[in-house]
């Protein structure tokens, strides 16, 4: 069985505003139930900084954030990439829906979420970007670099997305278990 597989890597170019903001435009269609945060790298027009995305993209607070979210290099492949022009996280509220849909709402929110997410790397590709689903981040950590200490927000996933730098490439080495 082949099975394609795609360099992890992004490239240093710099993604275009309108790139960058249908990717943002698509994963907060749900913006009823999550919030976009974006950590902007390399984005034309957009300085570096956090941003909130709420149907308005404005600026949280402005400078790289990579360390914030990041700062151990180490973590790297596990959390993310810094190579990428901008990641995206979307954040909701796991309480105020419970209180409603009890503790379906838990599970209901993350398929949201998924589905964003699902929207949003279709316009990166769309776009010609390539991107990154992770959940395997220090919330903690997110969470203080997202400013939402004291809050019931939380950040459900992460999309880190850029230039493609990698490449495509078929392997054989997929094994089937029937």
């Amino acid at each position: 069985m082949r099975r394609r597989s795609v360099d992890a890597r992004f490239g240093a170019a710099v993604v275009g505003f309108e790139q960058f903001a249908a990717v943002v435009r698509a994963a907060g269609h749900q913006a009823r139930h999550t919030l976009v945060y974006c950590v902007v790298h390399r984005v034309a027009g957009l300085g570096s900084g956090l941003y909130v995305y709420d149907g308005v993209l404005r600026l949280v607070r402005e400078g790289d954030m990579r360390a914030a979210v990041l700062p151990d290099a180490s973590q790297l492949a596990l959390l993310g990439d810094h190579g990428g022009a901008a990641t995206i996280y979307l954040v909701g509220d796991y309480e105020a829906g419970a209180a409603v849909w009890g503790a379906r709402w838990f599970r209901t929110l993350n398929v949201l979420a998924g589905v964003s997410v699902q929207r949003a790397v279709l316009a990166a590709a769309a776009g010609g970007l390539g991107s990154r689903i992770a959940c395997s981040y220090d919330t903690d950590q997110v969470v203080g670099a997202l400013e939402l200490i004291g809050t019931q927000l939380r950040p459900l996933i992460q999309i880190t997305v850029g230039p493609v730098g990698g490449s495509v490439s078929y392997t054989q080495n997929l094994e089937v278990p029937w």
